[in-house]
């Protein structure tokens, strides 16, 4: 049992180059709830608008935009997840559009600004809970120019994101979860701890749930003592939010969805929240929507526990060929119903008892050899022609 749980963990730990990290800074609710079953292959893509007019300050106040300034995103990520046992594997693009409004300008810049790729792997498992760990890793295709004036798309950073989640299924069809992660980013901005709480009540093919989702920072930004380093740039492309290239941000959002199943295929998933608390970040609310689509079906998926297939018997080596145009009757083996008595096959029983009658002169001969004392069993006698 060591060997395999080191075994599990060189396996996970192995995954930091297969990895899917899908939001820019906090996972959303849905993707906790996961199921591991045999090779189902399934599509997704993400959807998700955020808008925000204010920022969280240094100390925790809420402080709105100058008038006329505002910042929004439309993130759409298409990803495709590969599941065998309990590894799955996911990869995927992410195409933005952002759009940034001041008392002078008015700028917009759209396009595939990162690559993600992940992994996830079950530790445990029983009817009630699931145990796993996810990997994720961002890669970024948008740089940024702090002499720029183009609007932000993302923090222009890679992001290592290892995540451990606890599933707990309660009786009732009440779904739950926990879990805690440690979000590394590139290029000198902080890394944070992240952490999530959710529940959902599931009903006849639909779901309603809520979570409590954050990131405190933990290893602070290079340029703590100069914040002006990433604000200057803020104020000027992004109308001032603070959603992206922020000094040591902190957040904590509040999240609802609604799921339903419209087959054993596909699911769809719309959710919404806000941030309701942090510092050095943006404020604002998101709405956006998650559909799946299981390619390579199986009727296990998605149940708690994975359906065990019937083992069938294995096929016989070697069978001989009876299809020669021969009565396969004639080599059945024969069994007596009397103890003196042989079954007949062909013939009437008359034909059988001359068959096996002797003749008056044959019976003369037998008469005079010595019997031997026989031992029981069936005499055939047959008639000379």
């Amino acid at each position: 049992m060591k060997k395999i749980y080191i075994v599990r963990r060189f396996i996970f730990l192995s995954l930091m180059f297969l990895a899917y990290f899908p939001q820019k800074t906090e996972a959303r609710a849905y993707d906790s709830y996961r199921t591991f079953r045999t090779k189902p292959i399934s599509l997704h893509l993400d959807v998700q608008y955020y808008k925000t007019e204010a920022n969280f300050s240094a100390d925790g106040t809420r402080d709105t935009l100058p008038a006329g300034h505002s910042f929004q995103v439309t993130d759409i990520a298409p990803h495709i997840r590969w599941q065998f046992s309990d590894l799955a594997l996911m990869a995927g693009i992410n195409v933005a559009n952002s759009e940034s409004e001041d008392a002078l300008f008015s700028r917009k810049n759209s396009l595939v600004n990162r690559i993600d790729i992940g992994g996830e792997y079950l530790f445990m498992q029983d009817i009630w809970y699931r145990f796993f760990g996810r990997l994720s890793y961002s890669h970024p295709l948008e740089s940024v120019d702090t002499n720029g004036d183009t609007v932000l798309t993302s923090d222009g950073v890679y992001k290592v994101h290892p995540e451990a989640i606890l599933n707990v299924d309660f009786e009732g069809e009440i779904y739950s979860y926990l879990k805690g992660g440690f979000l590394l980013r590139g290029s000198g901005l902080s890394s944070l701890a992240t952490y999530g709480v959710g529940a959902e009540y599931r009903f006849s093919g639909y779901g309603l749930g809520g979570a409590v989702l954050g990131g405190i920072t933990v290893i602070n930004d290079d340029y703590t003592d100069n914040a002006a380093y990433r604000n200057n740039l803020n104020n000027r492309v992004n109308g001032g939010s603070k959603i992206f290239n922020a000094i040591n941000p902190n957040y904590h959002n509040v999240e609802f969805n609604f799921n339903v199943s419209f087959t054993h295929q596909s699911e769809l998933k719309v959710f919404a929240g806000t941030n309701i608390l942090g510092s050095n970040t943006s404020s604002g609310f998101y709405v956006g929507a998650n559909l799946a689509w299981v390619l390579d079906y199986d009727p296990g998926f998605g149940s708690s526990t994975p359906a065990r297939p019937r083992r069938q018997a294995p096929e016989p080596l070697f069978k001989e060929n009876t299809d020669d145009g021969v009565d396969q009757k004639y080599f059945k083996t024969i069994q007596p119903v009397e103890n003196n008595y042989i079954q007949q096959i062909e013939g009437s029983p008359k034909s059988l008892k001359e068959a096996t009658t002797p003749e008056e002169d044959e019976e003369m001969q037998i008469n005079t050899v010595p019997k031997k004392k026989s031992t029981p069993g069936y005499k055939i006698k047959l008639r000379k022609k």
